[in-house]
């Protein structure tokens, strides 16, 4: 890289950065406000891969309340704010969950036992692999959010959103992270979201 010249007081704009090196061709050739060279990708690259999936929401396997609410939850405001996503389960949920689910008015979401290569999908409550699908590492994992330490061994396909806090359970997590949309909540979203946080408040391992 090479500097076109060097700045004077008079000068407004910094200085015009010139690239000597070749760059691939990985979508369309735009410039900055400052002259310099990027590609914005093409909508066939790995970053706009599959934006049209339907993203699957789950937890970890052995179902709690936390773990089957949260991917209702999430299910919620992902289609309130315009993407498709629907909530999953890794297993049968416990009495509890179960009791909670139907007090709101909810279904149970299907159970899965494994996620296809390339699926989109969102992790909540877990980041322990052995908490998830076998092939959790050949999904697109594109976030998770969690209140457990950080265990290790998840890949993904590139740079993710995590969100992982000390709080008593994922719920409280994305009622944060709704901002004003959480304003929006059904009762029955707003119902299960404080059944996951008054069963967990006090049991957390977090």
């Amino acid at each position: 890289l090479g500097v076109s010249k060097m700045p004077s007081q008079g000068d407004i704009n910094p200085p015009r950065v010139v690239s000597s090196c070749t760059i691939p061709a990985m979508g369309n050739l735009q410039r900055d406000s400052h002259g310099i060279p990027f590609y914005k990708p093409l909508k066939s690259s790995l970053i706009y891969r599959n934006k049209t999936m339907t993203t699957l929401i789950f937890g970890h396997k052995s179902p709690d309340t936390d773990s089957l609410g949260s991917p209702l939850i999430w299910e919620w405001f992902m289609n309130h704010t315009g993407n498709t996503a629907e909530a999953r389960l890794l297993g049968t949920p416990n009495t509890e969950a179960g009791f909670v689910a139907t007090r709101w008015g909810f279904d149970l979401p299907q159970i899965i036992t494994d996620v296809a290569d390339g699926q989109d999908v969102v992790i909540v409550d877990p980041n322990n692999p052995a908490e998830l699908p076998a092939n959790i590492n050949g999904a697109n994992v594109i976030a998770i959010i969690d209140h457990h330490k950080l265990v290790g061994g998840l890949e993904t396909a590139g740079p993710i959103d995590i969100t992982i806090r000390p709080l008593a359970c994922t719920a409280t997590i994305m009622h944060n992270l709704m901002g004003d949309h959480a304003a929006h909540m059904p009762d029955a979203i707003k119902g299960l979201m404080l059944s996951c946080i008054i069963c967990l408040l006090y049991t957390s391992d977090a």
